[in-house]
């Protein structure tokens, strides 16, 4: 690539290329995204089984009453945003930049909230512990929000190489943070630093393979209507995620820590399959189908 191509903003938003080998390039993204898939559940499975033995059902039933909260900020976080940038047809630097800005905002004002209710979280399940684990878990909501756009871009051209690359590497990373910290006696803290080790090592990984800088804040022309479509897809997600999740929170409440890490183990265990067929077809199809929307043909 030239000197001049490079310095065009624009290069990370054109999609000639991926029309012009969509079958390909779906293909490809299917099998890396399934590969990857395989991978990190494989990777998953043996950490749940290794944690399981290292770590008490208590440990684990106290970061899962925080993981609710984690799956929930980072749904408000995105707003539906990156599949905002993947489903448009054509989007700008200033488009862009702008949902840059939102992200990172609504990231921050997450990292604040949730910090601000850190001890609302302890008081709710009834365990002081939870305070400073909630703490740590809240700066990840910033860092994470200041991927969103980026890996939103690979997706959007339909790199799913990197994409699979960044989910690996965090993933093995995680892994070992949490295992070492189990072996070294950091009880449910192994788990707290395996999640928060993530959000930084996606980062890096999404700045590194899509090095598109946004512009400083200002309004872009058509960002409301990506705002809007992104929030009614938030809503929907919402919905869902409370209908999947209700009963992790009713069960720490009630029940507490152990009974809690007893019922998240065996669930994870029996989600493991699903996440097989459910998260590479919705990586692949969104993008590919997105990129076809002018071709009611195809």
């Amino acid at each position: 690539m030239n000197n001049s191509a490079q310095s065009d903003p624009e290069r990370f938003f054109r999609t000639d290329t991926v029309r012009a080998d969509i079958k390909g390039r779906t293909i490809r993204g299917g099998l890396v995204t399934a590969l990857a898939q395989d991978v990190k559940q494989g990777l998953a499975l043996v950490t749940v089984i290794i944690l399981s033995r290292l770590l008490t059902p208590e440990d684990t039933g106290l970061f899962a009453m925080i993981l609710v909260i984690i799956g929930f900020n980072n749904l408000i976080s995105d707003l539906g945003l990156s599949v905002a940038t993947i489903q448009r047809p054509d989007i700008n630097q200033a488009q862009a930049s702008a949902l840059f800005w939102l992200n990172a905002l609504l990231g921050l004002g997450l990292s604040i909230l949730t910090a601000l209710s850190a001890p609302l979280v302890a008081w709710f399940y009834g365990e002081a512990r939870l305070t400073e684990p909630t703490l740590v878990i809240a700066i990840t909501f910033l860092i994470a929000a200041l991927s969103v756009q980026h890996r939103a871009l690979l997706r959007r051209q339909m790199r799913f190489t990197p994409l699979a690359a960044i989910e690996i590497v965090s993933g093995v990373v995680s892994a070992i943070v949490g295992i070492v910290g189990a072996l070294l006696g950091w009880s449910y803290w192994a788990l707290v630093w395996m999640q928060f080790i993530i959000a930084p090592i996606q980062l890096i990984g999404s700045w590194m393979t899509c090095p598109w800088k946004p512009d400083p804040p200002r309004p872009a022309q058509g960002v409301g209507a990506m705002v809007s479509f992104g929030m009614n897809l938030t809503g929907f997600r919402i919905v869902n995620y409370i209908s999947r999740n209700l009963d992790n929170v009713l069960l720490g409440f009630f029940y507490g820590a152990v009974q809690l890490g007893l019922y998240t183990r065996a669930y994870s265990l029996l989600v493991l399959p699903l996440g097989r067929i459910n998260e590479p077809l919705a990586s692949v199809a969104i993008p590919a189908l997105s990129r076809l929307a002018g071709e009611p043909e195809q």
